[in-house]
């Protein structure tokens, strides 16, 4: 979604909306051609002066080129606009574009209104409609105002970029680690637990790790598949089921962080690597696989990504595993078919 598409979504319109409310200022959004594409409402002063069509205050031309006038700096730009309404603007770029928000706020002081007014009086204007009362912040609530905005609209953008790496990433998951292929996979456990640490390297770049699964006799975690520095170490390891880091992950239900993997691995060369990651994934009532990823540190972004990579392939396991049931018991239904068949009645 490009940065002026955002700002006009009805997200953010109905934002926009709240902080005039709160604020006092009314906002609007322009194109670097200084295109106005949305506004809350107009000010009833800026009506005013546009309707009144004077050459000297050459409304609204002179606001907007004020406004396009701040398309090169990245802090807000205050401006009184030749009638003596304070207003400010903020330029906002993302990706290589560049969008405007402008705040039109009123007189800042009492001496701005009655500028106004002698214009208005020399002018022979019409009486101003304004039944709201006045009241004069001064510059200093102006620009604390855009301050705060451009605070706000800063974090929430980075909020928005959050989520949208998130959701590409996850897409990229879901593409390659679909349900067709699991099903392929699902048949060549060896080949499905190597696709699954290929795909975690796909999506964050080299990575050392391995992959341990529980044995038939639900004792043992041992490694099938590993990639990176370690894997000629990792390639034979092996713990028990009873082992503290099994039991913190079955308690907790997450993915459990160590920088001191000697009370996991004992005496072994695995206890030098710097931290760990190990990221159960849970099927029938307990931890049937755990992803183990060595010295990397995980950003919040990219543990949502591993805990949502996680429950997909849980939920894939689960569904496989619902598959096989209904297939083992067509197949109990249909022998007992057969029998009644051949016994007769």
């Amino acid at each position: 979604m490009t940065l002026v598409r955002l700002f006009t979504s009805d997200k953010w319109a109905e934002y926009f909306r709240s902080l005039a409310g709160t604020l006092n200022f009314e906002f609007s959004v322009y194109d670097e051609a200084g295109v106005e594409l949305f506004a809350t409402r107009e000010p009833p002063f800026c009506r005013y002066i546009k309707e009144a069509q004077l050459d000297e205050l050459n409304c609204p031309e002179s606001c907007k080129k004020s406004i396009t006038g701040s398309l090169d700096t990245d802090k807000p730009v205050t401006f009184k606009c030749r009638a003596g309404l304070t207003n400010f603007v903020l330029c906002v770029q993302r990706r290589g574009e560049k969008a405007l928000i402008a705040g039109r706020g009123g007189f800042v002081t009492y001496d701005d209104l009655l500028g106004f007014l002698k214009i208005v009086k020399d002018n022979k204007l019409p009486r101003i409609p304004v039944t709201i009362p006045l009241d004069f912040p001064g510059e200093d609530y102006v620009k604390t105002v855009a301050a705060y905005v451009a605070l706000s609209v800063k974090s929430l953008l980075e909020s928005f970029e959050e989520k949208y790496r998130i959701e590409e990433k996850l897409l990229r998951i879901t593409s390659l680690f679909d349900s067709a292929t699991f099903r392929t996979l699902s048949g060549k456990p060896d080949l499905m637990y190597r696709y699954i640490l290929d795909t975690v390297e796909f999506i964050f770049g080299h990575i050392s790790g391995a992959l341990l699964v529980l044995d038939h006799e639900g004792s043992t975690y041992r490694t099938v598949y590993s990639t990176g520095r370690y894997k000629d170490i990792t390639a034979g390891f092996y713990f028990e089921a009873e082992n503290p880091v099994i039991f913190e992950m079955l308690n907790t239900g997450s993915a459990v962080f160590t920088e001191n993997l000697e009370k996991i691995v004992g005496d072994s060369p695995l206890s030098e690597i710097d931290s760990s990651y190990f990221f159960p994934i849970f099927a029938g009532g307990g931890i049937k696989i755990v992803i183990w990823i060595f010295d990397r540190i995980f950003s919040r972004q990219d543990m949502k990504i591993m805990n949502a990579f996680r429950d997909y392939i849980q939920l894939n396991l689960e569904n496989h595993d619902l598959r096989e049931e209904a297939a083992k018991n067509e197949k109990a239904a249909r022998t007992l078919a057969s029998c009644r068949i051949f016994r007769g009645p």
